[in-house]
């Protein structure tokens, strides 16, 4: 099984970037988004959201002043009732309120960037209000109103005044997500105008516009002069596509944001192509370290993270803090160590299928995998040096096995192609290097044969032979340092383990030895102390004992952790 090499491979992916990279990075900005955070986050969500902000060397997070339509509009009321109501003539309250997460973000170093009215509800064609109950209070900037550009400057001016030059604004955001490109020019003299009122106030942070995701959008204000640094909305393209676009949207001479870009845990359905599974399309945390690889990569100076649960602050976003995504994010930019590897020397399974891996310090390293009743497997099944999981599913002969260790947090299907029938329902499933090639395959125990295959896939058995009695509980290991694995016993009744020393091509395997090990929980066997030779380990009443010899006696290490329902499989996990 050469457990002993199995790691979770949280590689340096700055190593990736061109050249000049490191020296890029000083000046380079983590934002992350929460657009509803104003309107829908309690004062303990804030102080904790911006703490971990700030703990994760994030710079600050975009925001927006006014709610959205579909989240009741100007009339949607904080958590003390507050509700802004107007953009002619604000509700002081609300004001109060946006001073109040100005100042928190500032006492902790971070900075917001505020979108100050969200293009699809409260301009031009209104696109996003589709469908929608018009709520109590509805101000918006109507390019038809001949008196929109004075009411777009007035209320830029209110906001220049109000919080210029505090140390919590990074910078307005004019426009927002705009769903149709052909009606954006027709807010030109809106933006203009809300960005003169900016400057008559002495507001001298930087403008950015909010485009949505198309091309056109990006470009249609990159020229114009109140437009300080560009950003970039592309949800549904590829990392080499990002790269190609925000190098593009360079040529333009200003600083270029990935503003906008994948969601973690996000099916945006305007991705998914017709007939296609839209699950194929959530995106995971290495699409999100794919993304920031690629907005470093392109010279962009900033990238803004965005989660699924965050941007519109539903249920639960602050459990969606330290996500994996965010956690490879800070990782690219060197903001952190690398997320630290499990280092426990065994894998716990509960009946549910929640897998457990101990680190060291921390809480468990968790992820779903498997239906109760499943058999979980750990082993190295592509020869790569990495054990990950697999299950057998003994009700339908079935095995599913992944080549990668899952994300923290996250729930896990097979790999395409490691799904397969082996055996006949009831059979009972083992896994070891029958074949020495470093790549681990399944054994089933059949009353007492043992049928082997060297490559996980359907087919027949390569080896078949006899050894142990039906009840016999069987397991890979290697006994003797040998290139190929062996047969470990357990036998419950009498507490004793029998192993070979090498395998049989058919008849009967020889015992080349036994020892004692009395009642256990569960067991497995792995190579413990790295010297290339599978000894026990035991789990009894919620406490490991490992043993570094195949020998009668004490174990060598102990630890408590899990429940004796708990299955162990092995593997050390070590960077």
């Amino acid at each position: 099984m050469r457990t002993v090499v199995a790691a979770m491979v949280l590689a340096l992916f700055v190593t990736v970037l061109p050249a000049g990279s490191a020296d890029a990075l000083d000046d380079f900005e983590l934002f992350d988004t929460a657009w509803a955070l104003p309107n829908k986050a309690t004062p303990s969500e804030v102080e904790t959201y911006f703490d971990h902000l700030a703990n994760g060397g994030f710079d600050g997070v975009w925001i927006m002043m006014s709610p959205h339509y579909w989240q009741g509009g100007m009339a949607a009321e904080t958590w003390n009732g507050q509700a802004m109501q107007s953009f002619s003539n604000p509700n002081p309250g609300y004001l109060a309120h946006m001073d109040y997460l100005f100042n928190e973000a500032a006492e902790r170093g971070l900075e917001l960037a505020v979108a100050i009215a969200w293009a699809v509800d409260y301009a031009g064609t209104r696109p996003g209000i589709e469908g929608k109950p018009t709520p109590a209070y509805d101000d918006w900037f109507d390019p038809d109103d001949p008196n929109v550009g004075q009411k777009a400057f007035d209320y830029g001016f209110l906001l220049g005044s109000r919080w210029k030059g505090h140390p919590g604004l990074h910078s307005w955001v004019l426009g927002g997500d705009y769903w149709d490109g052909s009606t954006e020019a027709s807010m030109t003299e809106t933006y203009e105008q809300m960005a003169a009122g900016l400057t008559a106030a002495g507001a001298t942070e930087p403008v950015t516009y909010g485009p949505g995701g198309f091309s056109s959008s990006w470009e249609i204000f990159a020229n114009a002069p109140w437009v300080d640094y560009l950003s970039l909305n592309a949800h549904c393209y590829s990392p080499a596509r990002l790269q190609s676009e925000l190098e593009n949207l360079g040529r333009h001479g200003k600083p270029v944001v990935a503003a906008e870009i994948r969601y973690e845990a996000e099916v945006a359905p305007w991705c998914v192509p017709p007939g296609e599974d839209p699950e194929d399309y959530r995106i995971t945390g290495e699409n999100i370290r794919d993304d920031v690889i690629a907005t470093v990569a392109s010279g962009a100076s900033g990238y803004v993270l965005g989660h699924n649960f965050r941007w519109a602050w539903d249920p639960p976003a602050i459990d969606s803090l330290g996500s994996p995504g965010e956690q490879y994010a800070r990782e690219v930019l060197g903001l952190t160590d690398p997320p630290p590897p499990p280092t426990g020397e065994v894998v716990l399974v509960e009946p549910n299928g929640l897998w457990h891996v101990r680190v060291e310090g921390q809480p468990d390293w968790t992820f779903w995998y498997g239906n109760p009743g499943d058999t979980p497997l750990f082993g190295d099944w592509d020869g790569d040096g990495v054990s990950t999981p697999g299950m057998y599913r003994p009700s339908n002969g079935f095995a599913y096995l992944t080549n990668t260790l899952p994300d923290n947090g996250s729930a896990v299907v097979a790999d395409p192609g490691l799904s397969f029938f082996y055996g006949i329902p009831g059979d009972r499933v083992f896994f070891g290097d029958w074949d020495g090639d470093g790549k681990d395959s399944l054994g089933i125990q059949r009353n007492g044969k043992l049928f082997l295959r060297n490559s996980n896939s359907t087919g027949i058995a390569d080896l078949e032979f006899w050894f142990g009695q039906p009840d016999d509980q069987v397991f890979g290991g290697n006994s003797g340092g040998n290139d190929a694995d062996e047969i470990f016993i357990f036998r419950p009744s009498t507490g004793m383990v029998y192993y070979t020393n090498g395998l049989p091509s058919g008849g009967a395997a020889t015992t080349a030895g036994s020892f004692g090990i009395g009642s256990v929980d569960d067991l497995t066997f792995g190579d413990w102390n790295g010297d290339d030779i599978d000894t026990v380990g035991m789990q009894i009443g919620g406490v490991v004992r490992l043993k570094n010899s195949n020998t009668a006696g004490p174990h060598d290490i102990e630890y408590t952790w899990g429940d004796a329902s708990w299955m162990p499989v092995a593997g050390i996990l070590d960077n």
